[in-house]
């Protein structure tokens, strides 16, 4: 099941895909597994593909998401391009943001040592920390205003068509995922 991955930009789409995806795993498998399940079905539009840029935030390159009113969130390309750990930065960056909202210190020096707490830091050039410590700070920003329903699951999202086709060229020409 490596090789199946699906990207939709309709919701109810994206929950059939995914339940379809479980039906055809199958129970033993799902039984046999080793830890949690990815389901390789994303939210996203496959064919306006987002435009990377170099950020003054780090001065990585990064995916830029428009939040609305001027808001910006940033997910760094070499956050983005890492499966394994793109989710759980993200998720990292949507808890450290709830809790600079609920008026916890903010400081990046705390967002370093939460992101070493998780179990990330070692993963992130110091570029990439700038520019997620920045996307925390406006999804705390959205939190305070009630707009953060959504934006955790849509950097989750935002940026898989361009990891599938990357993925997908690189099985075409031979190199390794």
């Amino acid at each position: 099941m490596e090789n199946v991955v699906g990207v939709d930009i309709h919701p109810l789409a994206l929950v059939i895909a995914r339940a379809t995806y479980l039906t055809a795993v199958g129970r033993e498998l799902l039984d046999a597994r080793n830890g949690d399940i990815t389901i390789p079905v994303y939210l996203s539009d496959s064919i306006r593909f987002p435009q990377e840029k170099n950020t003054v935030h780090g001065g990585v390159n990064a995916y830029s998401i428009d939040a609305g009113k001027g808001v910006e969130l940033l997910i760094p390309t070499e956050v983005a391009l890492n499966p394994s750990i793109s989710d759980l930065v993200i998720d990292a960056v949507k808890d450290y943001a709830a809790s600079i909202a609920a008026e916890s210190a903010d400081n990046i020096e705390n967002f370093d040592m939460h992101l070493t707490v998780c179990g990330l830091r070692k993963y992130l050039s110091d570029g990439s920390v700038q520019a997620l410590y920045f996307t925390a700070e406006k999804m705390a920003h959205l939190i305070k205003q009630s707009r953060d329903t959504v934006w955790g699951f849509i950097l989750k999202n935002y940026y898989k068509p361009v990891f599938l086709s990357r993925r997908k060229f690189d099985l075409v020409v031979g190199n390794p995922p």
